[in-house]
Order: C-alpha cells, then structure tokens, then sequence
C-alpha cells in the first residue's frame, strides 16, 4: 500500500489538475459562444490607461436562460476578486496586489498540506480544491489581466449572488469542508488522554504500612 505522504501528493496534483482544467476549459467554450468582438474604440475594463492592443475585445450576448427565474449563464470580465473586491482600483496596484496575495496563499497551503496527516483526508481534498481554483483565476490574470465569470445566480430578477465560475466553486467547496472538518471532525481526531486512552491522574501513592 502506498504511503500516505506520497499519495497526499498524488491526489494534490490530481484534483487540483481537475479543477483547474474544468475552468480553462469551460472558459474557453463561454468565451466561444457567449462573448462577441467588440467593434471599433472602446475603453478597456481594468486598465483605462491601457494599450490598445490590450484592450479587452470581447462582450456578453445576451444570457443564457439554464433555469428560469435562478440560473443564467452569462459572460463576465471581472477586474476585482471576489465580489468586485478592488475592482475599480488603478491597475498597476491592482494587478501585483493579487499576484502577491496569491502567491502567499498557495504557500500557506502547501504549507498547511504538507502537515495533513492520514486521518485529514478531508482537508486533503479541501487543500486541493482551493489550490486549483486559485490556480485557475491566477491564469486568467496573468494571461488577460481579469477574470472571466459566468455562472449567474439570482432570485427573480430581486437577489443576486456575484457571477462566478469553476475556480470559485472549488475554492467555496474547499472552504466548507474545512468548515465542516473544523466543527465535526476535529474533536474525533483528538489524541484520548494517556497512554491507553483512559485519564490518568499520575502515579498512585503507596500506603505506608502502620
């Protein structure tokens, strides 16, 4: 049987792999059928001081309709993180504070992965389900300079969540498995007290004899 150490790693590579290629991929195909080019002079999403030529040269068609009334798709350039968080911030702040923030959180992770012990699967595949999202969303950044969105969630037309995609829904499920590992599965691993799991109170004294 494979030792756990080498085969935490495995399963590291594997479902992060798969998260991050589920998002480029299903990017790509929403970029491919929800997006048009754009048509002569426009002002670029994050940058307003930016090239021309790296002006974003795509928008949305109108959205999908996956269920009625709950569930668009929809194509969206996201400047900010999550929420919008610093999106209308100047670029040139802007784009090292994520790249700094993200190369940070990767090395807290594989930090906090590499002391996961065999009774922590769970954080195993949460560690690994956040590193891929974090990993795909640092992909679009680095190559265009945003973050493409597109699943769309609301009630009616009177509540909405922020769009978002496959990279943030690994990192949200990754977050509430840690979550649950916190409150329910924690406690269970805590090591019984003494050595054969029964309190022990210290050595008994010996009776003096009268």
């Amino acid at each position: 049987m494979m030792e756990f150490k080498k085969a935490k790693w495995i399963w590291l590579v594997a479902l992060a792999g798969i998260v991050v290629i589920g998002d480029q991929v299903t990017k790509v195909a929403v970029k491919k059928s929800l997006a048009e080019p754009r048509q002569g002079l426009y002002s670029p999403p994050c940058d307003p001081d930016g090239k021309l030529e790296e002006r974003t040269r795509f928008r949305s068609k109108p959205a999908v309709t996956v269920v009625d009334g709950f569930f668009h798709l929809r194509y969206v350039e996201n400047c900010g993180g999550a929420f919008g968080f610093l999106s209308t911030q100047n670029e040139k702040y802007r784009r090292p504070f994520f790249y700094a923030t993200s190369l940070l959180a990767t090395i807290f992770l594989l930090y906090l992965f590499v002391r996961i012990g065999p009774k922590e699967k769970i954080l195993m595949v949460a560690f690994s389900l956040i590193l891929g999202g974090a990993i795909g969303n640092v992909i679009d950044r680095v190559s265009v300079g945003y973050v493409v969105d597109f699943i769309e969630w609301h009630l009616r037309e009177k509540y909405r969540w922020p769009t978002f995609n496959i990279a943030d829904v690994g990192i949200t499920v990754g977050l509430v498995l840690i979550l649950i590992d916190s409150f329910f599965l924690a406690k269970k691993r805590e090591p019984a007290e003494g050595t054969s799991g029964k309190k022990q109170d210290g050595p008994k004294k010996k009776k003096k004899k009268s």
